[in-house]
């Protein structure tokens, strides 16, 4: 049976409440306020900003969108939607994934409050497979197509031949493991996570040699795969998938949650023991 995620839970996970976020969401209202973040001062934009659902935006998110509203082809579904979340401002700030979404599409993102943002990466992972496969990609019109689209290139990347022989060496895990959350520290190791649960984390190969995310592998409470980004506050869980993308449990991503708070922790004990 498939499991609930409010929005609201699976924010919280991903990123503890931020004062400058939730200071920032209040300026959105008030058109001088805008402006002194650094918003085009156009009553195109303060519409814009105003249908930005609470807790939708973050520190990142918001220079993103800022810089996209600076743009004079700013993408009108920005003007057309009746609400931005999470998913939306994901597609709608990226210029690669958003030529792929038709507004059939970012309509459907933004109706599906429990899985929007979930839908951007899937976006995003299927942009990178094409990428690698040497695909080309047309527009995307619905959340079918494109989780069909998904599957069929995961499928294709995950039987063909993988050489790790020109992947940079990757960096230490940021954080030890546990017998059930255990790093993957090696190229090989994430496409054989990939073969093995059925979805695309081997595109994430680059970006681990990059320092910019990393990989677990989880065994309890249920089989998933984790994967950490490394944001402008430090590291944060941004997937957790099971076999075949499947959404994992609520008891699995609290107690990711409560293994992430825990290493922050430390790391923050040890660092204020080292000054």
């Amino acid at each position: 049976s498939h499991h609930r995620f409010p929005a609201l839970e699976l924010h919280e996970l991903r990123h503890p409440p931020r004062r400058r976020a939730h200071a920032v969401q209040g300026a959105f209202a008030d058109p001088a306020r805008s402006a002194w973040l650094g918003f085009p001062a156009r009553p195109a934009v303060v519409r814009v900003l105003g249908k930005v659902r609470a807790g939708a935006i973050s520190v990142q998110r918001l220079f993103y969108l800022r810089e996209t509203l600076r743009s004079e082809s700013a993408p009108k579904a920005l003007l057309h939607l009746p609400v931005l979340d999470r998913g939306t401002l994901r597609i709608l700030t990226d210029p690669a994934l958003q030529p792929l979404a038709t507004h059939s599409l970012l309509e459907e993102v933004a109706t599906d409050s429990s899985a929007s943002e979930q839908l951007a990466y899937t976006l995003r992972d299927t942009q990178t497979m094409a990428a690698e496969l040497r695909v080309r990609l047309s527009v995307v019109r619905s959340v079918r197509e494109l989780r069909a689209l998904h599957d069929e290139l995961a499928r294709h990347l995950n039987r063909s031949e993988f050489d790790d022989s020109s992947t940079m060496p990757f960096p230490p895990p940021p954080f030890d493991g546990t017998d059930d959350i255990v790093p993957l520290e090696s190229a090989s190791e994430i496409a054989a996570e990939g073969r093995e649960m059925h979805h695309c984390v081997r595109t994430y190969v680059p970006l681990v040699a990059e320092g910019r995310v990393y990989v677990y592998r989880v065994l309890a409470p249920e089989r998933a795969t984790l994967g950490l980004r490394l944001t402008r506050e430090g590291w944060a869980i941004e997937q957790v998938k099971g076999p075949c993308n499947a959404r994992v449990r609520l008891e699995t991503l609290e107690h990711l949650h409560e293994w992430l708070t825990a290493r922050l922790a430390v790391d923050e004990a040890e660092r204020l023991a080292a000054e």
